[in-house]
């Protein structure tokens, strides 16, 4: 329980009631009483892991293979590398690492311009840079001997949905950083 006194300097009342305590006209001063409830609070604000929601930008380190950008992530907590796909308008997993991220099916999606063969619509947690995306949208497909013919391993496309999110996404080629800030 909380509770609260006001004192008014300049008319030299006082008034007790409920848990914080304000005293003067603008200084303000808060006392909880279940110190063991703050703890706890501040405790969990240390362990939450980091999101995009800062102010400083997110530095994600790239692969450059055959002139093609390929970023390690997690999909659902599931080790992943994506091909950074700036023509696909959704981020697409493939069936392999779809088996192994267990999430539920949203709907059965339409084919994308390029894309042959059908799409799952799934939500997905990702990872990226040590930096959460909640509950993304992504289309889960075949993508077959695609990694094979461009001469690079992948899990899926990080594509426009992804990118959009953010209000600038800068490559830096020299450092192999793509630095993304919301």
């Amino acid at each position: 329980m909380l509770s609260r006194s006001f004192r008014s300097v300049a008319h030299g009342r006082s008034r007790r009631s409920n848990g914080l305590q304000l005293v003067g006209v603008l200084n303000l001063t808060f006392r909880l009483r279940f110190r063991s409830l703050a703890a706890a609070v501040a405790a969990l604000a240390l362990l939450a892991p980091p999101s995009f929601g800062n102010a400083q930008p997110v530095l994600l380190p790239f692969r450059s293979v055959h002139s093609l950008i390929l970023v390690d992530a997690k999909v659902n907590g599931v080790p992943a590398t994506l091909l950074l796909d700036t023509g696909a308008n959704n981020t697409i997993i493939n069936a392999k690492l779809y088996g192994d991220v267990q999430a539920p099916q949203l709907e059965l999606a339409r084919k994308g311009p390029g894309i042959v063969g059908h799409a799952l619509r799934l939500r997905v947690d990702l990872e990226i840079a040590g930096r959460f995306l909640f509950s993304q949208p992504v289309s889960v497909m075949n993508l077959g001997d695609l990694p094979q013919h461009v001469g690079a391993q992948f899990d899926g496309l990080l594509g426009q949905d992804i990118l959009r999110q953010f209000r600038s996404v800068r490559i830096n080629y020299r450092a192999h950083v793509i630095e993304l800030e919301k």
